[in-house]
């Protein structure tokens, strides 16, 4: 896979005009390549891959310059002159996101922000014997099943179902589909990957290290492999309700997660965590000290800084949907096959939204 992403720095002392100087100068026949809000094509280029009109109206930020590239040397200097000058970047493959955060953004800083545009890097190159394929970050979904049907009939890709969505995006975000239960998501099938740093600079999976590597494929907190969250899942049952009696975990699976609380500082909990539940890599940043009453608004998601007066509004602030609640106690640890049978409930489709709350009851003064 070709990905094509970027970090940048503001500095203050620069304009949208500075940046686009640049790339006149640097480009060979970069006029063909850009396009400001002066251009009669802007808004023709712009909208094209505008996928959710909510963000099309005239109050939504906009860039101060579009570059739909041809080679990745025209990525480099877009990216590397932005750096210099404080321009904000944006990286759209497809536009297929729900909150277009590929073409919006808020920033309102003197250089703006400017919108790299790869679908004119669309190219996908097949090698059936090896059955591995280099595709630019361009490329839709759709063109990408459709090389490789043209090249055999009996290969295929485990990414999504919506041909005009970018790889770009879907590989950033995991990608999962029909085929994910038997070759895992689109993310865990990419062998390599090329981009472009802040610098300029062209990185492969081995000088860009694993960790970016891991970052740029999906990667997110806590992500864990299946092997790693069942043990946690049966170390959870058989120790949540023996551990110190200040520190209470419990399980949500929406499929996966787990919070706690506990009753003393971070440094305790941290200490406590790795000696009962060393799996989680609990780290000091995911931990927030709070009062007890205020654990009640962060549980309840209720905005940082709300005053506890909320807690005492017997109306929900969600809205009411017909739903069917059910609760036991569980006395004896489930069985993983059993718990593996729950779990792949979660996904069938006329369960609609579930979810299953696991929380230890070992009260000192109940006997079983």
């Amino acid at each position: 896979m070709h990905f094509l992403f970027s970090v940048s720095v503001a500095a203050s002392a620069n304009t949208p005009e500075d940046f686009l100087e640049c790339l006149v100068t640097q480009v060979p026949d970069s006029t063909s390549i850009f396009y400001t809000p002066n251009d009669s094509l802007y808004f023709t280029v712009l909208n094209s891959s505008t996928k959710n009109r909510r963000f099309s109206f005239s109050a939504t930020p906009k860039p101060s310059a579009i570059v739909t590239q041809f080679h990745v040397s025209h990525v480099q200097a877009t990216v590397y002159y932005s750096e210099k000058h404080g321009v904000q970047i944006r990286t759209q493959s497809g536009g297929h996101d729900s909150e277009d955060l590929s073409y919006v953004s808020c920033y309102n800083g003197p250089s703006g922000f400017a919108l790299i545009d790869l679908r004119n890097l669309s190219l996908v190159s097949v090698d059936v014997e090896s059955k591995s394929a280099w595709v630019q970050a361009g490329a839709t979904l759709g063109e990408i099943y459709y090389a490789i049907g043209d090249k055999s009939k009996s290969l295929g890709f485990p990414a999504g179902d919506c041909h005009t969505a970018g790889v770009g995006g879907q590989i950033g975000g995991g990608g999962y589909s029909y085929l994910t239960r038997q070759y895992g998501l689109a993310a865990d099938n990419i062998l390599d990957a090329e981009l472009v740093d802040a610098k300029g600079r062209i990185l492969n999976r081995k000088s860009m290290g694993e960790i970016l590597f891991w970052a740029i494929r999906g990667g997110g907190p806590r992500n864990m492999e299946h092997e790693v969250t069942e043990k946690i899942v049966h170390r959870w049952q058989c120790r949540a309700y023996k551990v110190d009696e200040d520190l209470t975990t419990y399980m949500t699976f929406q499929t996966f997660h787990v919070r706690g609380t506990f009753h003393g500082d971070a440094g305790r909990l941290l200490e406590l965590m790795q000696m009962e539940f060393p799996e989680l890599g609990l780290q000091r940043q995911e931990c927030s000290e709070m009062r007890w009453e205020e654990s009640f608004l962060f549980f309840n998601r209720f905005r940082s800084k709300e005053s506890s007066d909320v807690l005492l509004d017997r109306k929900s602030s969600s809205s009411s949907l017909p739903n069917k609640v059910k609760s036991d106690f569980v006395k004896e640890p489930i069985p993983d096959d059993v718990f593996a049978t729950m779990l792949g409930r979660l996904y069938e489709e006329d369960v609609g939204r579930a979810v299953y709350l696991c929380f230890p009851t070992n009260s000192p003064k109940r006997r079983w």
